[in-house]
């Protein structure tokens, strides 16, 4: 499916739902910002991207927990802060995000 037909299918899931979120998830480096930057560019003035690197944990957290090394596996992230940016983001209105 190329990013064009990706859009496409969102604008028809989203019909008639106000705020519509889509999600992207695969392994590091699988091309998702890529995609992601893509659909939003296909889905126009209207679509917004909202990426997790604000999300990653502090370094000074890693090194103390001895995860630096492998900072961006999913066990890196702030994932309950980026679960209540989703639900802030689906309730409507103005969000800031980091």
């Amino acid at each position: 499916m190329t990013p064009a037909q990706l859009a496409d299918e969102i604008r028809v899931r989203a019909q008639g739902r106000g705020r519509f979120i889509t999600a992207v998830a695969g392994a590091p480096g699988a091309g998702k910002s890529t995609l992601a930057a893509d659909v939003v560019a296909e889905l126009g003035a209207g679509a917004r991207l909202v990426p997790m690197d604000g999300f990653h944990l502090d370094n000074a957290v890693l090194d103390a927990r001895g995860h630096r090394s492998r900072k961006g596996a999913p066990h890196t992230f702030d994932a309950t802060g980026f679960v209540a940016l989703m639900a802030r983001l689906r309730a409507g209105g103005e969000v800031a995000i980091p």
